[in-house]
């Protein structure tokens, strides 16, 4: 019998067969081809004002047809659809990102996402076909569309609309029309004057320091805030401990982008000096009923932090993509919402983003968070409901206490009920990489899906897991053979901490299945006790564990679980961490108010070490950045005028030069050490190896269906087909097949 291949035929389409002999015709149809069948499902889109670049947050809704329900069931918060049905997005805009981020190559393609949610940022104006197609376990697909269209700024922003600033009077190429301004001042005074939504323009190649502030009143538009001209992004500097924007709107609806800007603090993080509170914004709500606030192209540095938060339980959407966040004092990211029920619509996006400290940035243990020390990791999340991080990098080097903080705080100091995906993502550092816990009474709703976990000298631990109804797969677990740092001793590459006190956390369906832990840790590295794989698997009541490659050929007791994986390096990656680099001491005193023009004296601070003196010789007293804390917590500085430093031989003698009189207390001291050391030998080496399971290896056997049809570089794993293929790709889609 003759057999025939149809190709190019579209997911759901009907298809016309017709077929003669002789005199003799047959002709029939097939309806739904290529699949099983057919499940219904829809697109919700939130954006603010649909100008280039527009940032668009997606969720997949009105699913049904499939065989779990589309949502949780009344009272519950679990969501198996949010689980086990695969949910593949194409944008219609394809491209890589723009960002320098250190990813593996396969994970930089801009135009893909999984997940039930979605978001992207469409930098160009056009019309735009965003397609979502999913499918579950039994290959029941559904697929929908949606159009996005996307106006030209030069064109929604005509004439006096636009406002550009130039403190030095350079306008060559600003738009015809546009408003001139040269001081913060006037620029102030052209937005407040705006009637209708406008934007402002920064001269690229510019550096310049600003205090903006934009308050109610008047000011009752959105207002977006980009660049023109050539050369590198405009550099925004705060004064000291200061803000470059601040808003605070009575627009009922305030749409927020920032696009290629540079903000840039004083806070040097390898020498612990500068602004400890420098700031790049401050947007204030007071009587706003919706949020949407869009970064796209920028860069952060020498800051606080990049805070993301409503002081008002409204909903509210930040979306921050192709943007680079590094060298901060306290943390790179934070954000949190005022929270009202469970189902608020609190909205986080980062995609395409690096969250990175600097490599060279001291260790930060002050102990007390005194303020003049490096303290938190890349991102802390605690009750923002909905998180979504795809295709970023994340790196964490700094403390406050021992060791390093996790790079991803995930919904810490928060009852439950928050959700993430989180769709290729790198996280190298930490004493704990991820904590996904807390005291958690309801069970939330994480999919993790591609992940690449990369341990430092610092970590003991690489998932921290708490909240029921988490999913991972195809994660890698990468563990060096590096020196233990301090009082750190690995022991546990996923630990559950308990599951917290609820029995609705507990019984949510947990699952951890495609995961590679390569151990390769030593005896000379790591003399204490050899690594577990999985710490207290039984605090969760419905817990999958499957398909598992461990391979820790170093330790006493040798594992090889799975087969032994591919070693090769994952192209495209390269670890950050270069070494251990110790703060030295911030020597304090307990003095009595300081009037000006009065001094307080200070003994020398212990060097890297901990315990050697440093002497007159180690610091600049003429140019060096020097700062103090005062007793009620002001900030003063050397370089600023503030103070004069005398280095004498039995200790630094400070002067009160900057008129105000200093508050009584503890009054600490940070001098700008001109000698510090980063030692290389904890540094990690120069690549990871991949640890994909070789074919035909036992991590493709599951007792439960739990294996992902991609493997961690978005490859068909061998024998495994999809009922269906999503437009533009073969069968490539993480279906779990039963």
């Amino acid at each position: 019998m003759p057999s025939f291949s149809f190709k190019g035929f579209s997911n759901g389409s009907s298809v016309a067969v017709s077929a003669t002999q002789g005199v003799d015709t047959a002709s029939a149809s097939v309806v739904g081809w290529g699949q099983s069948a057919m499940a219904q499902i829809d697109i919700l889109k939130i954006i603010g004002e649909p100008v280039a670049p527009a940032g668009v947050w997606f969720e997949a809704i009105g699913i049904s047809g499939f065989d779990v329900p589309g949502g949780p069931g009344p009272g519950d918060v679990y969501d198996p659809s949010f689980h086990e049905i695969t949910y593949i997005w194409h944008f219609g805009d394809p491209g890589a990102f723009d960002a320098p981020l250190n990813l593996p190559s396969a994970w930089q393609d801009r135009d893909i996402a999984y997940g039930k949610r979605a978001a992207h940022v469409f930098r160009t104006p056009g019309t735009y076909t965003v397609t979502l197609w999913a499918v579950d376990r039994s290959g029941t697909t559904a697929q929908a569309t949606a159009t996005v269209t996307i106006d030209d700024p030069n064109t929604a922003y005509p004439g006096s609309r636009t406002i550009c600033y130039s403190q030095t009077g350079d306008f060559a190429g600003a738009p015809g029309g546009a408003q001139l301004v040269t001081s913060d001042a006037a620029l102030e005074n052209a937005v407040s004057n705006l009637s209708q939504t406008g934007r402002v323009l920064f001269r690229r190649g510019s550096d310049q320091t600003v205090s903006l502030s934009f308050y109610g009143g008047n000011f009752n538009q959105n207002i977006r805030f980009d660049s023109w001209g050539s050369g590198n992004r405009p550099i925004l500097r705060p004064s000291r401990n200061g803000t470059c924007i601040e808003i605070s709107s009575q627009t009922p609806v305030v749409h927020r982008t920032f696009g290629s800007l540079e903000f840039r603090g004083s806070w040097d993080p390898t020498t612990e000096v500068g602004g400890f509170f420098d700031n790049s914004f401050n947007m204030m709500l007071s009587d706003a009923s919706e949020m949407v606030t869009v970064f796209h192209d920028c860069r952060f540095s020498g800051l606080t932090n990049l805070e993301l938060t409503t002081l008002k339980p409204i909903p509210f959407t930040s979306i921050v993509s192709d943007s680079i966040i590094e060298s901060w004092s306290v943390v790179g990211m934070f954000f949190n919402a005022q929270i009202d029920g469970v189902n608020d619509n609190s909205r986080v996006a980062l995609i395409g983003t690096a969250i990175q400290q600097n490599p060279n940035a001291c260790r930060g243990t002050d102990g007390e968070r005194a303020g003049l020390s490096n303290q938190q990791g890349p991102i802390r999340y605690e009750t923002t409901r909905k998180m979504l991080m795809r295709s970023c990098y994340c790196f964490s080097n700094t403390s406050w206490a021992q060791g390093a903080q996790p790079v991803l705080r995930i919904a810490s100091s928060n009852p439950g009920g928050c959700s993430g995906v989180f769709d290729r993502i790198v996280c190298e550092g930490g004493t704990t990489i991820v904590g996904i816990d807390s005291d958690n009474q309801l069970p939330g709703n994480f999919l993790f899906d591609r992940m690449l976990l990369v341990g430092t000298s610092d970590t003991a631990r690489y998932i921290s897991l708490g909240y029921g109804g988490t999913t991972i797969r195809n994660a890698l677990l990468f563990a060096p053979d590096t020196p233990i740092a301090g009082d750190v001793y690995p022991g546990t590459l996923i630990g559950i901490t308990s599951g917290g006190t609820s029995l609705e956390n507990r019984n949510a369906n947990t699952a951890l299945y495609n995961i590679s832990a390569l151990n390769l840790l030593s005896g000379a590295n790591n003399p204490e006790f050899d690594m577990v794989l999985l710490e207290d698997p039984t605090a969760f009541n419905n817990f999958t564990f499957e398909n598992i490659v461990q391979y820790a050929p170093n330790q006493d007791t040798p594992v090889v679980q799975g087969g032994a994986p591919d070693l090769a390096g994952i192209p495209g990656f390269t670890p950050r961490f270069a070494g251990i680099r110790p703060s030295i001491s911030k020597p304090y005193v307990a003095s009595s108010s300081v009037p000006p023009n009065s001094s307080v004296t200070f003994p020398y601070p212990t060097g890297q070490d901990g315990t050697t003196l440093l002497t007159a010789a180690d610091f600049d007293a003429v140019n060096g950045r020097h700062l103090i804390r005062s007793g009620d917590g002001g900030y003063y500085y050397r370089d600023l005028g503030q103070f004069t430093v005398s280095l004498n031989a039995s200790g630094v003698t400070v002067t009160n030069t900057s008129g105000e009189v200093w508050a009584g207390g503890d009054f600490r001291l940070q001098l700008e050490y001109l000698n510090y050391v980063t030692d290389p030998t904890y540094a990690s080496p120069s690549s990871v190896p991949l640890g994909r399971p070789q074919t035909g290896t036992t991590a493709y056997q599951s007792a439960a269906g739990a294996i992902a049809l991609d493997d961690f570089l978005l490859h068909p794993r061998p024998g495994l087909q999809a009922p269906g293929s999503p437009p533009g790709q073969s069968s490539q889609g993480c279906i779990e097949p039963s």
